[in-house]
């Protein structure tokens, strides 16, 4: 997030209730928001780490570059920001 290479993030709304990573979560949202970059609550832990192909649950993952995926990274964008 910190280098500017994220497109988009992507989180999980059924993150574990604990202090760690509630704080670590915050801190990506805050971030992305102070860079502009959309943030979309969209898969579970365990569907948002099999769709990066990981068999561990991920609570975020990081769009760097949508090149591949660019139609469904549109339909994001448009689905978190439909006026813009």
């Amino acid at each position: 997030m910190k280098a500017g290479k994220v497109r988009v993030l992507l989180l999980a709304p059924n993150t574990e209730a604990n202090d760690v990573v509630d704080d670590k979560i915050s801190n990506l949202i805050e971030e992305a928001r102070r860079r502009e970059v959309p943030v979309c609550y969209c898969l579970s832990k365990r569907l948002l780490g099999k769709a990066v192909q990981l068999t561990m649950k991920q609570s975020a993952v990081a769009v760097l570059d949508p090149d591949g995926a660019y139609e469904f990274y549109k339909k994001i964008i448009k689905f978190i920001n439909p006026i813009g």
